[in-house]
């Protein structure tokens, strides 16, 4: 008996809040809504006609309880419009539906799975055979059978990761005669994912943005992988961010991270070390989970102009002389060294219409370097006073 994928049943509780209430099925084969709805994940095995799994339920309020869920196929007649019972001769299927099986079954082995019978015992005395992985192929020694009945067994845990699916054709023959009494028929054995593997991050860990820009900027996304069934929500992930929430913010879903604000400085902080966590089961209490640290390099803008270290300047100089270096000026930038967000360029803006003086760079210090180019006349101008810019080779960042 086969429980079809869907709709299966409803839970109702009492007591509590409906709107922190939070389901989880112990068994992998189904999930449950918000609304206490069971959906079967996919078609699942009813051996005896019955499957007993536990719920458990909680709210912001209190603990985790447990609930048992009794699943009872009940058989049905078809009536007719007399409401007379309508007998139907019903044919046995030589091409079963699917067996199923959970990864990392505890013992006491041999676990009973399920059978395959043919047709023809009903008019025959036959025997079964069964090959394929899992039998008389690589991996050997996952399942037994009985040749006299069809009752399939796992003889050991499996890992779903490993072998997700078992292939397997199945035979009859008569007892008698050996003759073959049926087609041979295919068995597959699906082996149900168990949440035991946690996410693991994938791809870049470093980020580079500028700074000082607004909020929403994209920084960069985070990828992950879980190693459980990806039908289910065993490997549906969902990041959270554990640190760095004042200055960024990242999506559950997509782990996309973003800024939150237009503070970010460079200048006090060149990098961020940001914690996040990605948590399978869509991110519920239960999931497994890892951590990451992920770096977010600032990179720097032109946001600091150049600034003198004082002002004025004094030089004094013997007339008559020319090509001399007067005065050194020296400034302060912020910015990111050796990069044009620092690098200065000087222009002398007033008192050299004569073109006595130039004023050059210091590679070296980023030094304004003032000479003397033309010979001064005393007698002509004792005192000569220059008004100089600095400003960086980028352009300032408004």
């Amino acid at each position: 008996l086969t429980i079809p994928a869907g709709y299966v049943t409803k839970v109702e509780t009492s007591g509590c809040d409906p709107t922190s209430l939070w389901f989880s099925s112990k068994d992998p084969s189904f999930t449950v809504r918000s609304d206490g709805v069971i959906i079967a994940l996919r078609s699942v095995t009813m051996e005896t006609g019955e499957r007993t799994f536990s719920v458990g339920v909680h709210d912001n309020n209190g603990p985790e309880s447990e609930m048992e869920v009794h699943l009872v196929y009940k058989r049905t007649r078809k009536t007719n419009e007399k409401r007379e019972a309508v007998l139907r001769r019903t044919k046995r299927h030589w091409r079963p539906a699917p067996f199923h099986i959970l990864e990392n079954g505890k013992p006491p082995f041999p676990i009973y799975i399920d059978q395959f019978v043919s047709d023809s015992s009903q008019n025959y005395s036959v025997f079964y055979t069964l090959r394929g992985p899992g039998i008389d192929e690589y991996p050997f020694d996952i399942f037994s059978f009985n040749s006299e009945n069809g009752k399939l067994y796992l003889k050991q845990s499996v890992d779903r990761e490993e072998y997700s699916e078992f292939h397997l054709t199945a035979r009859v023959f008569d007892k008698v005669n050996q003759k073959e009494r049926d087609n041979p028929a295919p068995i597959t054995v699906i082996v149900d994912d168990e949440n035991d593997n946690a996410p693991e991050f994938i791809g870049p860990l470093q980020f580079v943005v500028d700074e000082q820009n607004g909020p929403g900027t994209l920084v960069g996304q985070l990828k992950s992988t879980d190693r459980d069934d990806p039908n289910t929500d065993h490997s549906r992930v969902q990041y959270k961010l554990l640190s760095g929430l004042n200055y960024f913010a990242i999506h559950p879903k997509s782990g996309t991270i973003t800024t939150v604000t237009n503070t970010l400085d460079r200048e006090t902080t060149d990098k961020h070390f940001v914690i996040v966590e990605a948590r399978d089961r869509e991110g519920a209490a239960n999931g497994l989970f890892t951590t990451c640290t992920v770096t977010i390099n600032l990179r720097d803008v032109n946001d600091n102009p150049p600034t003198f270290l004082k002002t004025p300047y004094k030089a004094t100089i013997a007339e008559n002389i020319g090509e001399k270096l007067l005065l050194r000026i020296p400034v302060e930038d912020k910015d990111l060294i050796n990069t044009p967000n620092w690098i200065s360029k000087f222009i002398i803006t007033k008192g050299n219409e004569n073109g006595n003086f130039r004023i050059d760079r210091d590679p070296a210090t980023n030094e304004g370097c003032l000479y003397v180019t033309k010979p001064l006349d005393y007698e002509v101008s004792p005192i000569v006073r220059l008004e100089v810019l600095a400003r960086n080779e980028a352009e300032l960042n408004s």
